[in-house]
């Protein structure tokens, strides 16, 4: 960068105050090389401060590992407490993606740090907000920070979708199946060549029995419970990924309603928007259907075995279905308006009412 604009310090010590930014969106293969990547990154910002500058500096560095997208970074809310405390001459970082990699995010970072009297120096990107024409470099720098997001999320979905269709993109497994290595899916032992998942064979027999369990009524009355009391008293496993380590109902109906068990494999069952500005996502069913494949070397039950079962599934779901939307009793009211608020719960000390005249 070519800086024939000099830096000039407010405060009367004469010491300019200098805010450095670096990030890192995803950890390495350690934490030292993780560490090594973001002072790299920051050793950049001081070579170049050192070039630009000669005068006593106090120098302020921020860092962390964690993805650009998401607006409430702790070093971002470090970095405004220090700004907003007039503690800031100037803002610099290797480049606009540092601080930010959102446009939105970018645009009112950098805008709020010149509406405070914060100059702000990204290196690689010749962004000084000193210059005249600051905001066409911004422009620059935002779309083309923007852009990897899109090139990885468009790669990241072809690959998994090739990865699937070859028999790969195998996450966690339920109880009935294992997880293969990328050598015993080579070997071809257990399936077909690439097939990262396979059945345990000692399974069949268990779920046929869960099958049988549940397609019996108990005074007319078709219930998840006897299958859940049945694996419970026989100390059935329920698989690597179950942190509880115990059946739930919702982890039996999870497994009875999975298509697996007749060897159909789905993929993108659910799609997952990231909410802007946060770690959270939402989630919706495809509108297109899942992707399959089938792989009868996976199946413990048969078509028909399953989709008898899934009748009986249906006939459970009907008599418990919950209300919701404009039919649920409480759609729209205020919390405020709830039958239990938390104000009017029962004091643990004398009975009353929470807020009661004894100040309990």
């Amino acid at each position: 960068m070519n800086n024939h604009i000099p830096l000039v310090p407010k405060h009367p010590d004469g010491k300019l105050r200098v805010l450095a930014i670096g990030r890192l969106s995803k950890p390495k293969s350690t934490e030292e090389e993780t560490q090594k990547t973001i002072e790299s990154s920051l050793e950049v910002v001081r070579r170049h401060l050192d070039a630009i500058y000669d005068g006593p500096v106090l120098l302020t560095q921020l860092a962390e590992q964690e993805s650009g997208l998401i607006a409430d970074r702790a070093t971002i809310q470090e970095a405004e407490e220090l700004i907003a405390g007039g503690e800031v001459d100037l803002l610099i970082a290797e480049d606009l993606s540092r601080i930010y990699r959102s446009p939105r995010l970018q645009y009112a970072f950098v805008e709020d740090c010149v509406d405070s009297d914060v100059r702000v120096i990204c290196v690689a990107d010749r962004l000084d907000t000193e210059e005249d024409d600051w905001e066409s470099s911004m422009c620059i720098a935002s779309f083309r920070h923007s852009m990897p997001a899109v090139d990885a999320r468009r790669r990241q979905v072809r690959k998994s979708h090739y990865s699937f269709h070859n028999g790969g993109q195998v996450q966690k497994v339920k109880a009935p199946y294992r997880k293969l290595t990328t050598k015993e899916a080579k070997s071809g032992k257990f399936g077909p060549v690439g097939l990262r998942i396979a059945r345990r064979e000692e399974w069949t027999p268990i779920v046929k029995k869960m099958r049988e369990i549940l397609m019996t009524p108990i005074d007319g009355v078709y219930s998840y419970v006897p299958v859940l009391e049945w694996l419970r008293e026989n100390n059935i496993p329920t698989g690597a990924y179950v942190k509880s380590d115990e059946w739930t109902q919702r982890l039996v109906k999870s497994l009875l309603t999975d298509p697996i068990l007749i060897g159909l494999r789905r993929f993108r069952v659910l799609l997952f928007r990231r909410v802007r500005g946060s770690k959270k996502y939402r989630r919706r069913l495809n509108p297109k259907g899942p992707e399959t494949e089938l792989y009868p070397e996976l199946a413990h039950l048969t078509d028909e075995e399953f989709e008898s079962m899934q009748a009986i599934i249906e006939q459970i779901a009907s008599n418990h279905r919950d209300k919701a939307g404009a039919e649920h009793s409480l759609y729209r009211r205020p919390r405020k308006d709830a039958l239990f608020p938390k104000q009017h719960a029962t004091c643990s000390i004398c009975g009353g009412m929470r807020k009661c005249p004894n100040s309990c």
